[in-house]
């Protein structure tokens, strides 16, 4: 049965997650991977193409411990959560002491559609044993979040799927959509822990989510404007922020401009003492008043959907109302 993911996925969206990543598919013969990233890559020097479609265990060698094999065995046979240090193997065969984390990714019935593995490589000298602990917290904190942000993806791909959508657009789309989390990942990485660590400045986080969507779905001659002020947000909310603001700017640079090849986006990020506002504004035809989002159309959906888990509101209103090009204004509300 081929892979319901698209082959490049990994190659274009996970290529900047920071840790190590793994998507095994159990509902396929002998649970077998269905794409890596770079990370992966990097740290075993097996190639995705060399790995896709078999199972993990190919890491393991002659020094993996057995006990080791039986708990990710169980585990997996039994759709729980794990975590192991084993002893594995690059592809030129230097053995290397990985943490594995391993969690079940599950649908709204409960049914285990993917295993998700985390790995980093773990440090073996007394000396390093102090950042090895903070390297292991961090790591927990990551995987969690890598979990329960990826299940919110899965539920949004399965609303596109749903619908029947075209192969190469699907793919775009779940391309897009990693690649909010992807980005948001980066700017987690090279935080210090504490409490401080649950809240980002998001600037350079909706900066590059905007570029990243403009690459994919953008037109050359629209341009794309971004103004955001400091802030202080939550790592989840910043996450949402992400997703929504990628599903605003698609619309956008879908639908706004008609037959137009030129024109602008623009958005803005403004901040009050415990609230903040997020505007994507266009200079295109406009949207009329009501049309958009709505919860009878998919993508209308996915935005409300988002706007709810944020704990926002958001309206929709002409940039210029009285011009013939009247554009269109989109604003979200929301508690920082």
């Amino acid at each position: 049965m081929p892979s319901p993911l698209p082959g490049d996925l990994s190659q274009k969206t996970l290529a900047s997650f920071p840790l190590a990543m793994v998507l095994a598919d159990p509902n396929q013969d002998d649970c077998p991977i269905v794409y890596v990233n770079s990370a992966f890559v990097r740290d075993t020097g097996y190639s995705a193409n060399a790995v896709v479609g078999r199972n993990c265990r190919f890491l393991q060698g002659p020094g993996t411990r057995e006990s080791d094999r039986s708990k990710i065995r169980a585990a997996i046979e039994g759709g729980e959560e794990v975590s192991v240090d084993i002893l594995n193997y690059r592809a030129d065969g230097t053995p290397f002491l990985n943490r594995l984390l391993i969690t079940p990714l599950r649908d709204p019935c409960g049914k285990v559609t993917y295993f998700l593995g985390v790995q980093t490589r773990r440090q073996t000298s007394e000396d390093h044993e102090e950042r090895a602990r903070e390297l292991d917290e961090r790591l927990r904190e990551l995987q969690h979040r890598v979990k329960n942000h990826l299940a919110m993806i899965l539920a949004m791909i399965r609303l596109e799927a749903a619908e029947q959508r075209q192969a190469p657009e699907f793919a775009e789309t779940i391309s897009r959509r990693v690649e909010a989390i992807s980005l948001l990942y980066d700017e987690f990485a090279t935080r210090t822990g504490g409490e401080e660590n649950e809240r980002i400045h998001p600037g350079a986080y909706l900066s590059r989510i905007a570029s990243a969507v403009h690459e994919i779905d953008g037109r050359p001659e629209v341009r794309l404007n971004v103004e955001i002020a400091k802030a202080s947000i939550a790592i989840d909310t910043a996450a949402r922020l992400g997703l929504y603001l990628s599903e605003v700017l698609t619309n956008a640079f879908r639908h706004a401009f008609g037959e137009r090849d030129e024109g602008e986006v623009r958005i803005e990020l403004t901040c009050h003492e415990n609230t903040a506002e997020l505007h994507v504004l266009d200079d295109g035809c406009g949207t009329p008043d009501g049309a958009w989002p709505r919860a009878d159309s998919l993508g209308g959906r996915i935005v409300l959907s988002l706007v709810e888990r944020i704990g926002g509101d958001v309206s929709v209103q002409p940039r210029w109302p009285d011009q013939e090009r009247p554009g269109t204004r989109v604003t979200l509300r929301f508690e920082t």
